[in-house]
């Protein structure tokens, strides 16, 4: 793994479909973005910030989460997470991550990442 250092950067992004929704896993009518799909976006972004730095045969893999989704994000509404690398400790990433979409802010978490070798870690499950 190549050297990490805090204040790293990244956004993914995507537009609200209906399979992103709460109705779609089963909860009731809300066609809002979920909150189980907000948790991914959120995954996506912090482990897109750090694959750049890993060597081959490296992956990142999600260990807390700490998630506040704060608003509704209707479908056909693009929803952006923007992860910012905190703290470094050794192979333990730590981000903090705004997800926003194009009216206001929907969410806020702190994430945190460790290094593997995939091998490896499929090997102990499989």
């Amino acid at each position: 793994m190549k050297e990490v250092i805090a204040g790293l950067k990244c956004v993914r992004s995507q537009v609200v479909e209906y399979q992103h929704t709460a109705a779609a896993l089963g909860n009731g009518s809300v066609e809002v973005f979920s909150t189980p799909h907000m948790l991914a976006l959120v995954e996506m972004a912090c482990a897109d910030a750090v694959a750049p730095y890993l060597d081959e045969g490296e992956v990142t893999v999600g260990m807390k989460v700490e998630l506040t989704h704060l608003a509704p994000t209707p479908v056909g509404m693009k929803v952006s997470a923007s992860a910012v690398l905190e703290d470094v400790k050794g192979k333990l990433f730590t981000f903090k991550v705004d997800v926003n979409d194009e009216e206001k802010k929907a969410g806020i978490a702190v994430h945190t990442r460790a290094v593997v070798k995939l091998a490896n870690f499929l090997g102990k499950h499989q």
